[in-house]
Order: C-alpha cells, then sequence, then structure tokens
C-alpha cells in the first residue's frame, strides 16, 4: 500500500488496482508509519478490501463509452478490449501519457449474456467489430490476479447505430465541402472498358464470382488483381493502397468487391481512407460490395455501385455488350441511310435521264430538220440538178472550167458536161455578148 501511496503523492501513476482502491478513500487498517511486518496485509487481505473498495465505488452497473480495440472469442464468451476512442497518448510510468501504452478496459460477455446482446445487434444488421465505438453497461470487479474485469450486460444498439451514421454524414458533408464528393462520377466512362483492376480478398466468393462474369463473356478482359483486406482494422489502409497502385496498370475501369456479411463488416467501407482513394482515383471506380441496406461512404463516391460482385461484372459485361450493340445499330443505320440514298440516287438518276432523253430527242429532231434544210440548199446547188435543167460545163483539155470566151481560142478542143455524158468538140469561133443572147 505504500507503493501505491507513495506513487500519487509523487506524481506517478501507481497500478489500476491501487488506483481503485486508493481512490475509494484510502485502505481501511492501513499500516501506520513505524508499524511492524507483522501488521501487513496478506495477498488475499488486500484484494478483499480492493473489492470491498471498488463495490463501494462502483455499487452499482455503470455505463462506459469506448473504441473496440480487440474482439476474441472462447468457449461462447466474448472478450472485448476497449479503449478511449481516437486516443494517441495513454497513462505512463512516472507520471505523464505515453504513446506506446494505450489505456485499456477488459470487457467480458459471459456466454450466458451473450444471445440477448447478440439478438439487438442482429436486429440492425451489426456484430461487434474492430474500430466501432459503443456505449456498454456492465459491473465493474476485480480478479485475483489483479486484472479490473468489466462484465458487459447490455450493449446500447441506437447510440451505436447513430454514431455510425452519424461518422457517415459527417465524412459525406466534409467532402462535399471540399467540392470531391462526385469527383469520381464526373469522370467519363471509357465504352469499351476491357482493362479492369480488381480490389478484393484473392481466392474469395467475390473475386470468383466477378472475374466469373468477366471469363464467361468471351470478351478479352485484361484484369489485374490488387489484393486487400475487405474488413477489419487493417482493410482501410490495404484498400485505398490498392486503388492507388491500379493507376500503374492504366485501367478504364476499377472494381471494388467484397461478398456478403453483417453491415458491421461494412465499417472499412465508411472510412476516409477509402473515400479519399476513390474520389482521388483517375479512372472511374465501381464497387460491388454485398449489401442491400443503407449505402456505405464508398457506394456514395463511386461512379457506380452495385449490390453484389456478380453484379459489378455483369454490369462490366453489359457495358461492352451495349457498344457492341450500338456499334451494329449504327452499321443497320448506315446501311439504310445508304439503300435510301441509293434509291434517291436512281430516282433522281432517272427523271434526269428522262430529260436527257427528251433533250436529245429535241436535239436530233432539230439537227434533222437543219440537215434537210442544208441538204435540200446542197441539192440545189448540185451541179447536176443544173445539168438536170439544161445547163452544161465546158472544160479544156486540161480540166480547167471555161468561164468566158476569152479562156478559148479557134481551134482549142472541148469536152462538155452535160446530164447524160460528155461532148467533145472543137472552137470554130466565139462570139461575145450576154449568156444566152447573141450582140
Amino acid at each position: 500500500m505504500r507503493l501505491a501511496r507513495e506513487a500519487l503523492e509523487s506524481g506517478r501513476t501507481p497500478p489500476m488496482a491501487a488506483q481503485i482502491a486508493y481512490s475509494a478513500g484510502g485502505f481501511a487498517g492501513e499500516v501506520p508509519a513505524g508499524a511492524t511486518s507483522d501488521c501487513a496485509l496478506s495477498v488475499s487481505q488486500f484484494y478483499d478490501r480492493l473489492r470491498r473498495a471498488v463495490r463501494a465505488e462502483f455499487p452499482d452497473e455503470v455505463w462506459v463509452t469506448g473504441e473496440i480495440r480487440k474482439v476474441t472469442v472462447s468457449k461462447g464468451h466474448r472478450y472485448i478490449e476497449l479503449a478511449d476512442q481516437d486516443s494517441e497518448t495513454v497513462a505512463a510510468p512516472g507520471g505523464g501519457w505515453s504513446k506506446n501504452h494505450a489505456p485499456t478496459l477488459d470487457v467480458a460477455c459471459w456466454s450466458r449474456d451473450w444471445p440477448t446482446i447478440a439478438a439487438s445487434l442482429d436486429a440492425v444488421g451489426l456484430e461487434l467489430v474492430v474500430g466501432l465505438v459503443v456505449r456498454l453497461r456492465g459491473r465493474v470487479s476485480v480478479w485475483d490476479a489483479g486484472r479490473v474485469r468489466f462484465s458487459l450486460s447490455d450493449l446500447d444498439v441506437e447510440s451505436l447505430v447513430g454514431g455510425i451514421a452519424a461518422a457517415r454524414r459527417k465524412l459525406l458533408h466534409l467532402l462535399q465541402a471540399e467540392g470531391v464528393l462526385e469527383a469520381n462520377k464526373r469522370l467519363p466512362m471509357p465504352p469499351v472498358p476491357l482493362r479492369v483492376g480488381l480490389v478484393t480478398s484473392p481466392g474469395s466468393e467475390a473475386y470468383r464470382d466477378f472475374t466469373g462474369q468477366l471469363t464467361r463473356s468471351g470478351f478479352a478482359f485484361a484484369q489485374r488483381l490488387q489484393p486487400a483486406l475487405v474488413q477489419g482494422p487493417e482493410a482501410p489502409a490495404q484498400i485505398a493502397g490498392a486503388i492507388a497502385r491500379l493507376a500503374s496498370f492504366d485501367p478504364d475501369l476499377i472494381v471494388v468487391v467484397r461478398g456478403g456479411g453483417a453491415k458491421g463488416d461494412l465499417a472499412a467501407f465508411d472510412h476516409a481512407l477509402v473515400a479519399r482513394a476513390i474520389v482521388s482515383s483517375p479512372v472511374p471506380v465501381w464497387t460491388g460490395i454485398g449489401h442491400t441496406g443503407d449505402l456505405s461512404v464508398a457506394d456514395e463516391v463511386a461512379h457506380r455501385c452495385l449490390v453484389t460482385p456478380t453484379d459489378c461484372g455483369k454490369a462490366v459485361v453489359d457495358t461492352v455488350l451495349a457498344y457492341l450493340s450500338g456499334l451494329d445499330e449504327r452499321a443497320r443505320r448506315v446501311e439504310l441511310a445508304g439503300r435510301r440514298a441509293l434509291e434517291q440516287a436512281a430516282t433522281s438518276l432517272g427523271r434526269r435521264s428522262d430529260r436527257l432523253g427528251a433533250a436529245m430527242n429535241r436535239c436530233l429532231e432539230a439537227s434533222l430538220h437543219e440537215n434537210a434544210r442544208r441538204r435540200g440548199i446542197l441539192e440545189a446547188l448540185d451541179p447536176r440538178r443544173q445539168l438536170e435543167r439544161g445547163w452544161s460545163i465546158a472544160r479544156r483539155r486540161d480540166g480547167s472550167v471555161v468561164r468566158s470566151i476569152a479562156e478559148v481560142a479557134e481551134g482549142d478542143e472541148l469536152s462538155t458536161i452535160v446530164v447524160d455524158g460528155r461532148i467533145s468538140s472543137a472552137v470554130l469561133g466565139t462570139r461575145a455578148g450576154e449568156s444566152g443572147s447573141e450582140t
């Protein structure tokens, strides 16, 4: 007891059991100064007095609030390690606080009490998992080993649900205020997402369900798995790191999936690390985390959220199918437009052909008429027609036409052409005067 008193008087922190006993008003029958060792308490007497002090300080059940740091199950009992929420500094030997040993409270929920607690948790779809901030009611006791034990008898489920919802709202409002809540939603979705980055637990049912959809589609998907825990205290950092590392794969799409489970298992997807990894991603992120209740923060900030990994896989395949169907539809439209253009061209060509034929006929008729006119002129000027009228053509021996009496002399031989032949003659003389008359 002296050690406990000296520790307190010197400002150092005594053992927890000693703190409780001393805080209850000191120890009855405390050994006075100068007393002999015969007055010393046995260990059993010490713990008896310690328990009485604890019962005096905590005569009834009390409520305690803290963050779950560890949960273990043994023989139907649940053992929970509880600490102050977001505590960073803890009591240190010699006074003050240290970051090496966090002050924790050992909580035990005995197998006889657990069914009632479990039923209240099942009613809201929650489980006791690391990271939850809970409000517990129970009785304080001291074991012979000197450990303070908190025996759990009740859990404030409404406070638990409200706390989780409040934390989610706070994070969503913060992201909204920063202008990044819909940052991932604003990213353009590639029309053919064949390069897919996957974040999940390798070998899990979620992994098989998602990859099975892509494999059975027959499309040439290129997949890159980044393993990560999807529940537990280490899950948020692993999920966020996996999303960031997938950027080196240059994917068209990142998908984060997990199998079904209790609502409490979704705590990692309400974590700020995961939310900020998604809103910072340079490519769209889809989620399929296997829960049909309220959306997690990850779902809220993702480009698209689906219920299950299978749904996620189908949606990726459907996106590719929609693009191909769009190509088929566009090809059909192009073909239809081509046919219509050809039909229109054929119709237009037919009309032009008709007009051209009519124009050609008019031109031909005009040409024939002009030819007939010219033929008439030619026929009128044809020497044969003149010969038929009684005219004749006289030529000298060299074939030149005699046009004047001055071109011949007496005795010249001439060849006179008439309509039905030639007449050979000789010039006996000439006589000047108009054609057809004498002078």
